[in-house]
């Protein structure tokens, strides 16, 4: 895990212990596929895993229990893997249901800390990626050209989720702050990117001259 997150990680570390089981508490799981995963170190776990370490609708364990790997996940999440969207909607979903637990536990500034550190590195670029007519076929799509921005589910996702809750509300727009401060190619196409995925929540951060600056630069 990169030397900024260490102080951060350190706060979780302290407060929360990797656990040894999961109670599984809809018995949907099973001894042996929880296992195969506390097994993993922290830095093996795939996104796969992660899908099932914070799924809210089926529990694998208490939320204390799958809080332990935050930090890990955001890890994770920093380098963009290929499997980061199987887990996504869950690990989403999970923060936004725990900041309250997170809050309480005196977690909060290590936690907006991990993620302000996964967002910088994630709009570090702002990569259009391109799919053509054979990789839309191997995925099974139907359609003959795909484009999306590299990291957009992630970036758009958390200020969509975060906006939700007072406690999240406040990280969201210490984002937004970040990209407007940089100011930059790569922050001036993610704020527009933002915008045009967060219709409803961008109105919160940009005002309408912030904006119109942005399309005009």
């Amino acid at each position: 895990m990169r030397e900024e997150n260490e102080i951060a990680l350190s706060e979780f570390e302290r407060s929360l212990s990797r656990p040894t089981m999961l109670s599984d508490p809809c018995q949907e799981y099973g001894e042996d596929c929880l296992g195969k995963i506390l097994a993993k170190s922290d830095q093996q776990i795939s996104g796969v895993d992660y899908s099932i370490l914070f799924n809210t609708n089926l529990p694998c364990g208490k939320n204390t229990e799958a809080m332990y790997f935050l930090p890990a996940s955001i890890d994770y999440l920093s380098g963009l893997p290929a499997d980061h969207a199987e887990m996504l909607e869950e690990w989403l979903g999970f923060i936004v249901k725990n900041i309250p637990d997170i809050e309480s536990l005196n977690l909060m500034n290590s936690f907006s800390s991990l993620l302000a550190i996964m967002f910088e590195s994630v709009t570090s670029s702002y990569d259009v990626v391109s799919m053509g007519d054979e990789e839309c076929g191997e995925k099974g799509w139907g359609i003959s050209h795909f484009e999306y921005v590299r990291g957009s589910l992630i970036v758009c996702g958390l200020v969509q989720e975060l906006s939700r809750t007072r406690q999240g509300k406040m990280i969201a727009k210490g984002f937004i702050e970040h990209l407007l401060g940089r100011n930059d190619e790569a922050a001036n196409k993610w704020l527009i990117e933002i915008a045009s995925e967060c219709e409803e929540e961008i109105d919160i951060f940009l005002s309408t001259e912030q904006f119109d600056k942005l399309l005009l630069d």
